[in-house]
């Protein structure tokens, strides 16, 4: 028995047969698509939904602990650069130059 040649004709490609054979590329290319609009969409509404001109928020208390502060400045200057800790007897810094 002989093997017929089938030939390979994309002549009679029909709607129907199209959408059987790339439906998933379709979906794909669909979901992916409309992702990208509602993406676009709420970024324009946060955009857009900003606070009015004359709003003013609500003040806060921005003050600080002076007792704290003094406390801490008390520990040393600013301008001393702080010296290495005391190392124990026979250990060596590592990071020493």
């Amino acid at each position: 028995m002989a093997k017929k040649k089938q030939k390979a004709s994309h002549a009679n490609l029909t709607l129907g047969a199209f959408f059987g054979r790339f439906h998933a590329v379709i979906f794909t290319i669909s979901v992916g698509g409309g992702l990208a609009v509602a993406i676009f969409l709420l970024m324009n509404i946060l955009n857009s939904s900003s606070a009015p001109d004359d709003y003013a928020p609500p003040s806060t208390n921005t003050s600080f602990d002076t007792q704290t502060i003094e406390r801490v400045q008390e520990l040393r200057p600013l301008t001393d650069t702080p010296s290495a800790p005391p190392l124990p007897e026979g250990r060596t810094d590592p990071f020493a130059q």
